[in-house]
């Protein structure tokens, strides 16, 4: 197994839902059961794809403007997030995530696959519209915090989707950092972009859960927990919410992604896939959970 904070979130959501999304789906199974569960993993929400794509902009046009030392404009990154967005829209529309001679590797940016396209579900102009509107006020949010694109602009040695690999008891951890950059003398800035709407989530765990994998990296082994500035930039709020970590942090999120390791693997022991063991992993607690699940009808089907 590989262990991230989102299949530690996905296993506490629902352990069937684990079952499908990590040991059953494959994207290049013989199995058909296995290909279905793997697309049924790709599907999002309105809500979710506005997430990703924002994610995607900020990496493919915001960070490399800052390399340059010549930031993009508001203007400019909203239209060509708009556009990235049209051209994702009409992949999914068109269900080319449904092609097994289209990876998702080689689609690339335009790869999305819409939970309302899968089910045919007409997706009303006005929900687009309103979603190139949270596009927009997302970034007008961001380029509003005057003293944070400064800081941004001031930083050096930019890191966007940084993957971050390493093990905690023989384990495999896996991390990807938003956005990553040296700042000031020897310090560095983990940056994490969120655009939710709730105001009570706490992400602080994931953000020290980024503060360790930073610390096993190679690069910046040389670093101390105190060295680290942690970043939640809430954008779609325009939020800013500072994270600091020091020794103890660092080992209390070190404990706790050992726990949740022991869970999972007392449960899915070599994480090998067997239809037969689907009955030993128990349902969600919450109906809502079902409700937005990708893989409802695939559970229904083999749990009925």
């Amino acid at each position: 197994m590989k262990w991230s904070i989102s299949t530690h979130n996905c296993f506490r959501r629902c352990q069937k839902q684990y079952f499908f999304s990590q040991t059953m789906a494959s994207h290049n199974a013989k199995d058909t059961l296995r290909r279905e569960a793997f697309i049924l993993k790709q599907l999002s929400s309105l809500d979710e794809w506005r997430g990703s794509l924002i994610h995607k902009a900020l990496e493919e046009y915001l960070a490399p403007s800052l390399q340059k030392h010549q930031i993009i404009s508001v203007n400019e990154l909203i239209e060509q997030t708009i556009s990235l967005a049209k051209k994702q829209f009409e992949f999914s529309k068109q269900k080319k995530y449904r092609d097994a001679n289209i990876t998702k590797k080689a689609a690339g940016n335009s790869f999305l696959a819409l939970r309302d396209h899968e089910y045919d579900i007409i997706i009303p102009q006005i929900f687009i519209d309103d979603l190139y509107k949270q596009i927009k006020q997302c970034y007008e949010y961001l380029y509003s915090q005057e003293r944070f694109i400064q800081f941004l602009q001031q930083g050096n040695d930019y890191f966007t989707e940084c993957l971050i690999q390493f093990n905690i008891h023989n384990c495999p951890v896996s991390a990807k950092l938003d956005l990553v950059m040296n700042y000031g003398k020897n310090k560095l800035c983990i940056i994490d972009w969120k655009i939710s709407r709730s105001k009570t989530s706490d992400y602080s765990k994931q953000l020290n859960i980024y503060a360790l994998a930073a610390l096993n990296r190679w690069k910046w082994k040389k670093y101390n927990p105190e060295d680290l500035l942690l970043v939640e930039a809430n954008i779609f709020q325009g939020k800013l919410t500072k994270h600091y970590v020091n020794e103890d942090s660092i080992n209390t999120i070190d404990n706790f992604i050992y726990q949740s390791i022991s869970q999972i693997k007392a449960l899915s022991s070599d994480n090998k896939y067997n239809l037969d063991n689907l009955e030993d992993y128990d349902y969600a607690n919450s109906n809502l959970s079902c409700e937005y699940c990708n893989f409802q009808q695939i559970c229904v089907r083999l749990t009925s």
